[in-house]
């Protein structure tokens, strides 16, 4: 395990993600903007069929309504399209959630 750096990067990323979560259900998180770039370079790492998708899933349907509120629509609107959202989680109940 200890050579095993994709793995690690994978832990360590999805661990990132769960942590950006919680920073993105604070209210202020509208009113931060170094916060909502730090969320978007996270996003930004993210390979969806080998990182945590819905761990990411999760953060998406969090931040998707922040982002909006922020004016911040075409920055994360991206993440949204990919299709391997569907693969890993309900896809119609996310949609539903981000539209």
């Amino acid at each position: 395990m200890a050579n095993d750096y994709p793995a690690l990067f994978r832990t360590y990323l999805g661990r990132r993600l769960r942590q950006m979560q919680r920073i993105v259900e604070r209210e202020d998180f509208v009113h931060t903007p170094r916060e909502q770039e730090r969320a978007m370079l996270q996003l930004g790492l993210v390979h969806w069929p080998t990182v945590e998708p819905v761990v990411t899933c999760a953060l998406l349907t969090f931040m998707a309504p922040k982002m909006e509120m922020a004016g911040h629509r075409d920055e994360w609107r991206s993440y949204l399209q990919r299709p391997v959202l569907s693969r890993h989680i309900d896809a119609g109940m996310v949609q539903a959630e981000l539209a």
